[in-house]
């Protein structure tokens, strides 16, 4: 990437961003530097965002992602005027360099010798995927559940891709898992050459109530994904096994340490400490690990619950994997809370989320009933009051948005062909 820009900084006048203006000046911006690359690949745009409201961002999200497919980086302007820390620049940087498909870090497992992270001590090459839902506000009318599925493209656990897709509203199983999972996998091929040997879903955002409802619809679907991925590929029919994670952030367990030599800065226990007994499920297979480093105030573990294990980790290794899997998180320089396929799956439904609200509100088209939780009636009583969400084996349960449907086309645009397998959600 060219370290100088291929026009002069553009400034534009304050705009509202539920209207068209914000669209049109990046549209006039990408344009006027493609004429003057003459065939050259634009790699990048930067815009200075003067108000930090988040429906400016969107709005501009809106018009890169989905529309032009153009990487953008938005920097805050307070960064242009006053002093511009270390830490902001660096910031800045490693976002930049995912997003333009580079690697900032990766990480190995004490243990695994000089063996590759995704690689377990079978042998097998492993496929890492995050699965997460974002439901809409209960005052907001014209947003739905959108989820995201997130899947490693190598074996160091450097480069992942997403897919999105709308669910229907209030639904917290991902309904259209097997199609998207497939995408992930036929991109896989398309880079390795082979298809995983072993898949590790990290699924966030559902209670012990739902673990069987994930593993009867969306283990299935991910099964059966790579049954068809492997129909595709020109080869029999291979058992990719698959391993199922819940991680949970919810919960009220806090640990301390008693001697002072064994805590942190900030008081709190020492990253990577785990506690796989005592406080765990007595039959269950879990575990609580706080890999991130607390700043202020009292740090919360990540609770694991490892409800189905074709790969048949060892205990250490799989909370070893878990732990390096934290230190991978391209837009941070140090560990953080959760394996970092769980974060990119909640950033790209929350970068779901602005396409799709700000698609409504540019086109000005109205929310369908079958997206609307207000309107869509479960069991067919006809009555008008609005019911719980609804499970897989209601009457009148939503199946899949269909992608193909007109209906589809008018209420979310999803993200650009020319960046949808690049990291646009960092």
């Amino acid at each position: 990437m060219s370290p100088n820009p291929c026009l002069p900084i553009k400034n534009r006048p304050h705009a509202d961003p539920d209207s068209n203006i914000i669209k049109d000046t990046i549209g006039d911006v990408i344009r006027e530097a493609k004429d003057t690359l003459r065939g050259e690949k634009l790699d990048k745009i930067f815009v200075v965002l003067e108000d930090t409201n988040q429906a400016f961002y969107q709005a501009v999200k809106h018009a890169t992602d989905a529309i032009y497919g153009v990487p953008c980086q938005c920097i805050n302007k307070k960064w242009c005027l006053g002093k511009f820390p270390i830490q902001a620049q660096a910031n800045i940087a490693i976002k930049g360099n995912a997003k333009a498909g580079g690697v900032n870090f990766t990480a190995k497992m004490a243990s695994s010798g000089s063996r590759n992270l995704l690689v377990t001590k079978g042998g097998k090459k492993t496929m890492v995927v995050g699965g997460d839902l974002t439901h809409p506000p209960k005052m907001d009318e014209d947003m739905y559940t959108l989820a995201s599925l997130v899947g490693s493209m190598d074996l160091d656990s450097g480069r992942y891709i997403a897919r999105i897709e709308p669910n229907p509203a209030k639904v917290d199983i991902i309904d259209n898992i097997q199609s998207m999972m497939g995408e992930l996998l036929d991109k896989y091929f398309e880079l390795n050459g082979e298809l995983p040997e072993a898949i590790v879903y990290y699924r966030d955002g559902v209670s012990e109530g739902q673990f069987q409802e994930v593993l009867q619809m969306e283990y299935s679907g991910i099964k059966a994904a790579t049954i068809k991925a492997s129909a595709k590929a020109g080869r029999a029919a291979v058992d990719v096994l698959v391993t199922v994670c819940i991680v949970q952030k919810r919960h009220h367990v806090r640990f301390f340490q008693q001697n002072a030599q064994f805590r942190d800065r900030s008081g709190n226990a020492q990253p990577g400490t785990v506690v796989d007994s005592c406080v765990t499920h007595a039959k269950n297979s879990d575990f609580y690990l706080q890999s991130h480093a607390g700043i202020q105030g009292t740090s919360r573990p990540t609770h694991y619950n490892v409800i189905f294990d074709e790969i048949q980790f060892g205990p250490d290794e799989f909370q070893e994997l878990t732990y390096a899997l934290c230190h991978c998180y391209q837009r941070a320089t140090r560990a953080v809370s959760i394996p970092c396929a769980v974060y990119y799956a909640h950033q790209a439904a929350t970068r779901a989320r602005a396409l799709a609200s700000r698609h409504n509100m540019s086109t000005g088209v109205s929310r369908p009933a079958f997206l609307d939780p207000n309107a869509r009636q479960f069991g067919g009583d006809g009555g008008s009051k609005r019911r719980s969400p609804p499970r897989s084996h209601d009457e009148g349960y939503n199946k899949p948005v269909d992608p193909n449907s007109q209906t589809y086309r008018d209420t979310f645009r999803n993200i650009h062909k020319d960046i949808r397998d690049t990291m646009f959600f960092c």
